[in-house]
């Protein structure tokens, strides 16, 4: 419920860094990772994880090798996410613009 709190607050100050009024829900997660193969997979970014919806599921498909890159800029998600799964992601505290140079630093 804090987390949820912490996306509407966000959501009130400033519109154009959460472009969404309401977070991804679990059904959503569910239908957009089913038909993937992560059996092959050796590393996954992903992008803006604060409500770690996304997050929690890729953790349950994924392989014990496989890396989760997750990129997030705001400061307060950062701490959340961290607190989550400080053991199971490499957060990178960055812009998608770097998403080139942290594709090269993966393995």
């Amino acid at each position: 419920m804090k987390n949820r709190l912490t996306f509407l607050i966000k959501q009130i100050k400033n519109s154009k860094i959460n472009a969404s009024i309401t977070p991804s829900s679990r059904y959503l997660a569910r239908q957009m990772l089913k038909d993937i193969d992560f059996s092959k997979i050796d590393s996954i970014i992903e992008l803006w994880p604060w409500t770690w919806i996304f997050t929690k599921h890729l953790i349950k498909k994924i392989n014990k090798w496989t890396k989760i890159i997750a990129i997030e800029i705001d400061e307060d998600y950062i701490k959340i996410l961290n607190k989550k799964f400080w053991d199971k992601i490499i957060l990178e505290n960055n812009t998608v613009k770097s998403i080139e140079e942290i594709k090269k630093n993966i393995n």
